[in-house]
């Protein structure tokens, strides 16, 4: 017998059916607690090289939508996913929902993987800030060196002790007199610096911890004080095949004598493995599948208690991956499709259980239509979708008891996503030739949309697929579900297949957030931090006995600032607001400074610490790269941006993978720069990689000591012409 079901409960029933269950209150309660509120960044490649700027856009995207015209602050960390340290840091100002700016690599900066994180302390839950984006990136490095150097592990090294290393060395006579060594980190956290000679160095070294656990150690040759080359070996690995299998029974489990789809996936790291695989019922063949592009394949079986299912993978010997226990009672659920438009088909296989069928994303509820006991195996639902929006949402079946027994992720109109259409006027572009493009955003109704663009142009093999992420895709799927795998970067919400492979292993999800039904509710609760920084003025070292007045100058001029009697006072970020690359001061308001002393803290270090240590340590990258010229863009979602392909031709070729920073040689006022962004450094004048200055972009000065052109101060200055 053949039930079908419209459900057209919808959020105006709301009130009516809350307080029915633990369930219904969590959804309550899980709406409170979850951020209003989006940080996304736009970077302009994922891709960088030494003595380069990282530009972005923020969007808050709540605050864009209501028209906030606040202001709050915007901290963004460059993180080291080698060494799981910050690098750089740098503040901005976020207002209106919008910010922009910039952070410059400096030409010391390791080459390798690198997580790009901004966040916004305005919110935060258990003491971390909740408006957070992450973008990974990776820096090589193009710096020329005078020697040649490499890093290599000798045979008979121990992974789990001391890791023994040839570091060969090789320079001109030249500079025979000249000291090398090789730096790096030891288990304790200590720099270790030891000695380089001509020829082969064997080393004896114990990596730090997180090096062991990547199975990667990073080193660098210095050369006096003038240049570093980093250098990045692999530890050996200690599982020979690496080869991880998850199981993903749809709808959540296995349950004995019913059917069900049960997705799994093959992957080598954080990437899926195209493979066959065979599935055997009590060490007999029953069936084979071959995975896709993303590691993943399906099973359609049913299962008992009693039986031992396992697959066996395609050239992988005998190692075998034992299926999930088929539980005994339990309920099944089945879509044919999760991305749909107005229509969700929906089976479910409940038994002699009683329930209900929900219908929410987590924070409201759509609708909700009661499935009785017994009766078809299969009863099999229409489910229309008016009152549901665009986005992810979730079917999960209740019991009587108000525990969830499985649940299905699903993709609500689809075809209801917005559209960009970009024109340009040329496919072939010269240096200095100006582009014309026509924007047009629509929305599914063909009506027009207002929005705001952030745009870059940057060579195409400066954004690798496999980090790129887009606005669209990150906000209906990486804020509810988490960071997206590789599979899914670059492809956006058009790619309906990789969507289908993603929500099925995504079906079943933990309810954390249920813990809340035996808390008291307030530590899951948003909290908001009112961000101020504090400070305090000593005389001698000692707190004051009355109150002074400071002279603070920042971007709006000077203003003065009274402490207490003891000499506290406190600032907000308003006060500290200066132009990029300038400094705001303080100092006491009296003739006779002598003896005062200003102290100001950064609120922001405590978040800084903790965003830190939630980044994993990957695998180092090896340092010496070569970027292979690709062949197509990154293919961009029809809703968010799809570019084509232009040619810009120049009669130059050299440095031409990572393209020239300006206009070969000195202007006509004879001033250059180097390689390093040094200004009319006289010791590299001549250079053939020398170009000219730009009016208005800051460059740096480099002063060397009297006594040796090993120590040299730098300052930034912005170049007038």
């Amino acid at each position: 017998m053949k039930f079908v079901l419209t459900i057209l409960i919808i959020t105006s029933c709301f009130l009516d059916v809350r307080g029915q269950g633990s369930f219904i209150d969590n959804i309550g309660r899980n709406a409170k607690r979850d951020p209003a509120k989006t940080l996304f960044l736009h970077l302009d490649k994922t891709l960088y090289t030494n003595n380069e700027e990282i530009f972005f856009s923020a969007y808050l995207l709540d605050d864009l939508r209501n028209t906030d015209t606040s202001s709050s602050i915007l901290s963004t960390l460059l993180i080291e996913r080698s060494t799981g340290k910050a690098r750089l840091k740098k503040d901005f100002l976020i207002k209106g929902g919008l910010s922009f700016g910039s952070m410059i690599l400096p030409d010391t900066i390791a080459p390798g993987s690198y997580t790009f994180v901004a966040f916004s302390p305005d919110t935060s839950k258990n003491g971390m800030p909740i408006l957070r984006f992450e973008q990974s990136l990776v820096v090589l490095n193009i710096r020329d060196h005078l020697f040649d150097a490499t890093l290599t592990l000798s045979e008979n090294s121990d992974q789990l002790g001391s890791v023994k290393l040839d570091v060969s060395l090789k320079f001109p006579e030249s500079l025979k007199k000249d000291i090398f060594t090789f730096n790096y980190t030891d288990e304790s956290g200590k720099e270790i610096v030891i000695p380089l000679k001509q020829g082969t160095n064997k080393l004896d070294v114990k990596p730090a911890r997180n090096a062991v656990m990547r199975r990667s150690f990073t080193g660098a040759v210095h050369h006096q004080e003038q240049s570093r080359k980093f250098l990045t070996v692999a530890l050996p690995r200690p599982d020979t095949t690496g080869v991880k299998v998850r199981f993903f029974p749809e709808g959540g489990y296995m349950v004995d004598g019913r059917k069900n789809n049960v997705a799994f996936e093959v992957s080598v790291g954080d990437r899926g493995v195209i493979t066959t695989a065979y599935l055997f019922k009590n060490s007999s063949l029953v069936d084979s599948t071959s995975t896709s592009s993303a590691g993943i394949g399906k099973f359609l079986t049913s299962s008992s208690p009693k039986d031992k299912y396992h697959i066996q993978l395609k050239n992988s010997g005998s190692n075998h991956f034992p299926f999930p226990t088929a539980i005994n009672t339990g309920v099944v659920i089945h879509v044919a499709k999760a991305v749909v438009n107005d229509t969700l088909l929906l089976e479910v296989q409940n038994g002699n259980i009683p329930g209900k069928i929900i219908i929410h994303n987590y924070e409201d509820i759509f609708g909700i239509a009661e499935i009785s006991a017994g009766g078809p195996t299969t009863k099999k639902l229409t489910v229309l979708l008016d009152a549901v929006p665009v986005g992810l949402t979730a079917v999960t079946f209740v019991g009587q008891d108000e525990k969830p027994y499985a649940e299905r992720l699903f993709f609500a109109h689809h075809d209801r996503l917005p559209t960009v259409k970009i024109s340009h006027d040329s496919l072939n572009y010269k240096p200095r030739d100006s582009v014309f493009i026509k924007i047009k955003m629509n929305d599914h109704n063909g009506s027009p949309l207002q929005g705001i663009l952030s745009a870059a142009v940057i060579q195409q093999n400066r954004l690798q697929p496999t980090n790129a992420q887009d606005i669209e895709s990150y906000t209906h799927l990486g804020i509810p579900l988490g960071t997206l795998p590789p599979y899914m970067h670059g492809k956006g919400l058009a790619d309906r297949s990789a969507m289908e492979e993603f929500l099925l292993v995504k079906s079943w999800r933990k309810y954390s957030w249920q813990d809340a039904a035996s808390s008291p509710g307030n530590d899951t609760l948003i909290t908001p931090v009112k961000v101020s920084y504090k400070g305090k003025a000593l005389f001698n070292n000692k707190p004051l006995k009355e109150s002074v007045d400071l002279i603070l100058q920042n971007v709006r001029g000077m203003t003065l600032v009274t402490t207490a009697t003891d000499g506290t006072f406190e600032l907000d970020h308003a006060a500290l607001l200066v132009k990029d690359g300038g400094q705001a001061t303080l100092a006491v308001n009296k003739q006779n400074k002598a003896g005062y002393t200003i102290f100001v803290n950064d609120p922001l270090l405590v978040y800084t610490d903790r965003v830190v240590k939630t980044i994993t340590p990957v695998r180092a990258i090896t340092a010496e790269i070569s970027v292979p010229e690709v062949s197509t863009v990154p293919v961009l979602s029809d809703s968010t941006v799809k570019i084509e392909v232009v040619s810009v031709k120049t009669k130059r070729h050299d440095d031409a993978v990572f393209g020239r920073r300006g206009i070969p040689g000195p202007n006509e006022c004879g001033d250059y720069v180097d390689d390093y962004n040094y200004l009319n450094y006289g010791p590299h004048a001549g250079r053939e990689t020398n170009f000219q200055p730009v009016k208005g972009k800051a460059y740096l000065i480099r002063t060397n000591s009297p006594q040796s052109d090993n120590y040299f101060t730098v300052k930034s200055v912005i170049y007038q012409g």
